[in-house]
């Protein structure tokens, strides 16, 4: 790749390694970006409020040029001082997701300003509560949202998601788009939402072309980011459709895929 204007990552299984850290090598990649003057942005499904707090843990704050959170919805930009959301969701589209998909065993979710919502206590409510500290009430989806909300995510196991994808593809609708975002979450948001799209809307403020663009990914919600970007990044442990769409493969996000590669492009050694 003979320019690299943007170089954008994806976190769970991506950037991160398998204990949700960022690991010396990353972070050495990181710097080496800055002092190049190339910028660095993080595109998640993740929202703004638990991600922005993390940059600081994980000692990258000054290190990262934009955030993409929400699967694309909800970018803040740090050169330009910028905020920007894509689309919300009405909370009667609510109702009509938790009875088009009421018959699989799932957990229906989502994030309020402040605290989490959730039908039921399971393991991804556990590991949300242990990552971001945050605070959940229980109950029903439709009576407890009640404003416009980003997404609504249905936590279940691997092999139900599996069958959610098929059953979203034969029964498509024109009001959201679904993707699985983890092996055990299918997400619901605004049919204008992508990673994608908020990485053009980046690139159009800055100047900067999609064909210089550096995207990595893993799974469902990162398949748009590295098809458009010129140069797609599929980790070794991405989901096949993932993997389909990509130009080149890296090494597996707990063996510095990212960084491994990005060095090589920047004809450097890790």
């Amino acid at each position: 790749m003979e320019k690299i204007d943007l170089i954008v990552a994806d976190l769970d299984g991506t950037l991160l390694d398998a204990k949700g850290k960022i690991s010396d090598a990353t972070k050495k990649m990181l710097v080496e970006l800055k002092r190049r003057g190339i910028p660095f942005a993080i595109a998640t499904g993740r929202p703004f409020f638990t991600v922005n707090p993390k940059l600081n843990e994980w000692g990258i704050e000054n290190l990262v040029s934009a955030l993409f959170c929400s699967n694309g919805n909800h970018s803040f930009d740090f050169i330009h001082g910028k905020e920007d959301h894509i689309g919300y969701f009405d909370p009667s589209l609510i109702g009509e997701i938790v009875e088009t998909y009421k018959h699989f065993d799932a957990n229906p979710t989502a994030y309020m300003e402040d605290h989490f919502v959730a039908t039921k206590h399971d393991d991804f409510v556990k590991r949300l509560v242990a990552k971001n500290n945050m605070t959940v009430v229980f109950g029903d989806l439709v009576e407890l949202v009640n404003r416009p909300i980003e997404k609504v995510i249905l936590a279940a196991d691997f092999d139900v998601i599996t069958q959610m994808e098929r059953f979203h593809a034969e029964n498509p609708s024109p009001h959201y788009r679904a993707f699985r975002s983890q092996k055990d979450l299918f997400e619901f948001m605004d049919p204008r939402v992508s990673k994608s799209a908020a990485i053009q809307a980046f690139c159009d403020n800055h100047g900067l072309s999609m064909e210089n663009v550096v995207a990595f990914g893993d799974t469902g919600n990162d398949v748009e980011m590295v098809r458009d970007a010129g140069l797609g990044v599929a980790m070794a442990n991405a989901t096949p459709d993932v993997l389909s769409v990509a130009k080149v493969i890296a090494k597996h996000h707990d063996d510095n895929g990212v960084a491994r590669l990005v060095f090589d492009l920047l004809g450097e050694s890790w």
